[in-house]
């Protein structure tokens, strides 16, 4: 858009008006994606409390009143990212929440590095398409994701009645033209 804000407000005809007689629904709650978040902090306990605590403040370091404590967020719903990348840290020596950070592979193709930022990689549990099976431990990893899971029990024991959602930003890295 060229030109100004100015002009583009000027430009807008008539005025917009609420109407609370107008019932479009009702919200759920209102959250967070956790993704990213919740795999570098998710077993912060204190951030669990500051996000998802129904009382009314929270102290963020235990034991030290000085610092004072912050209003609790009272987010009711947490959306789950089921990741596609395969591998923690990409040195191939550390070992990332008990996963072997070496490079997965899926029917001879390795799993490529990208340039994305540890943290930012959000595993896959599911390593092979022609396995259905979820007990099969060589297709389906279930000890990924910890962190994230971590937080996902967080937030369930700080309100019960806590809303779940999945979502996806990718398909698993054995799925893609790239493999990365």
């Amino acid at each position: 858009l060229g030109g100004s804000s100015e002009v583009l407000f000027n430009e807008v005809e008539g005025a917009i008006k609420i109407d609370p007689s107008n019932n479009r629904g009702t919200w759920e709650g209102w959250g967070l994606s956790l993704a990213w978040l919740a795999n570098l902090f998710g077993e912060d306990e204190h951030l669990a409390d500051a996000l998802f605590t129904m009382q009314e403040s929270v102290q963020l370091v235990e034991g030290h009143t000085e610092m004072g404590s912050l209003p609790a967020l009272g987010l009711n719903i947490a959306r789950y990212n089921a990741g596609g990348t395969c591998g923690g840290q990409r040195d191939g020596v550390d070992v990332y929440q008990g996963v072997s950070t070496d490079a997965c592979q899926f029917e001879g193709t390795q799993c490529k590095w990208s340039g994305t930022t540890d943290y930012r990689r959000i595993q896959t549990f599911w390593m092979n398409w022609q396995s259905k099976d979820p007990t099969d431990t060589s297709s389906w990893r279930w000890n990924v994701d910890l962190n994230q899971r971590k937080m996902l029990l967080n937030a369930k024991e700080r309100n019960p009645d806590m809303i779940f959602e999945l979502f996806s930003n990718t398909p698993p890295w054995w799925m893609l033209h790239n493999k990365d």
